[in-house]
């Protein structure tokens, strides 16, 4: 079976990767004109150095349990310049290249919020964002995409699998760039770009939504004569009523799905409450880490001890 360090290794990876690419996203959209000017760049250098930082902490933190999983922090080294080509070993590249481009990136703003940019400086940080953006894409999907490759294990042997991490990995983004505008103390000037990213957030919990009924309405009409189909059966029992059940329908359902939604709402109509923000994003991410061990846990396949 898949251990509690890949789990960690899948849900900090792609959450680091969601805060980069939603900070990426967000910076590519800021007026440059307000950039340029050194009292207003000092609010875009807070939100942007804290919600950076937060990704690279997460990436770095899902690097080192890759490591550990492995079994030695060397072995991960060996895995990147292995010269057979394997998920795993394309997908800590592009881990390792997020990370590196979501730490320039810190640095880069740190450097904007305390002295403005130049047009020169704002090129080159356009390009590292570009170039952060699609990394962080790939660090995305690709979490996602290493369990559909496990091809014994019919639950993960879906298309609907990357599509679901892509849209909890990029929610639990939302959720980081959240906090780190109320961490950085900018929320307020941030007040509609905030709303903007609630919106979204909206939007891919509707996503994860319909995957996780896709995934389970799959299973309702297979042919219990085909192992294949027997075996996806018994993974979606046991995720939906279950060893997995409790866990799936309290911790992902309940809290990590619905309460966001309904703390949203509870923000947008107490005239944005820090109180029902913070909340909404402690269960977006809550949400996340639950999504990732009931899909390992209730597809393992006894076969599979490593990846």
């Amino acid at each position: 079976m898949l251990s509690d360090l890949v789990v960690a290794y899948l849900f900090f990876g792609g959450a680091g990767a969601g805060a980069c690419f939603v900070a990426s996203l967000l910076a590519l959209r800021s007026p440059r004109g307000a950039v340029r000017n050194v009292e207003f760049a000092s609010y875009y250098g807070r939100f942007y150095v804290a919600t950076y930082s937060c990704a690279t902490a997460c990436l770095l933190v899902g690097a080192v349990c890759l490591s550990l999983d492995l079994g030695r922090f060397d072995a991960l080294v060996v895995l990147l310049f292995s010269p057979r080509i394997s998920y795993i070993a394309v997908g800590s590249f592009a881990v390792l290249g997020c990370f590196a481009l979501s730490l320039a990136l810190v640095l880069a703003w740190l450097s904007i919020g305390w002295q403005g940019a130049s047009d020169r400086r704002l090129c080159a940080v356009f390009a590292t964002q570009v170039a952060a953006l699609l990394a962080s894409f790939c660090v995305m999907a690709y979490t996602g995409l290493l369990l559909q490759s496990i091809g014994s294990v019919p639950l993960w042997n879906s298309s609907l699998v990357p599509v679901l991490f892509v849209a909890s990995s990029a929610s639990c983004g939302c959720a980081l760039a959240v906090l780190s505008a109320h961490v950085a103390n900018v929320a307020r000037p941030f007040d509609r770009t905030l709303s903007t990213i609630a919106k979204c957030d909206a939007t891919l919990i509707a996503v994860e939504i319909a995957c996780l009924v896709a995934l389970t309405v799959s299973a309702l009409h297979v042919d219990a004569a085909n192992q294949t189909q027997a075996m996806l059966l018994a993974s979606v029992e046991n995720l939906v009523f279950g060893d997995f059940a409790l866990v799936f329908w309290l911790g992902l359902i309940a809290v990590g799905l619905a309460a966001p939604l309904l703390f949203d709402v509870l923000w947008a109509k107490s005239g944005h409450s820090p109180r029902f923000a913070l909340a909404a994003c402690a269960c977006v991410l809550v949400g996340g880490i639950v999504l990732r061990a009931c899909l390992v846990g209730a597809g393992a396949h006894p076969e599979i001890s490593t990846l």
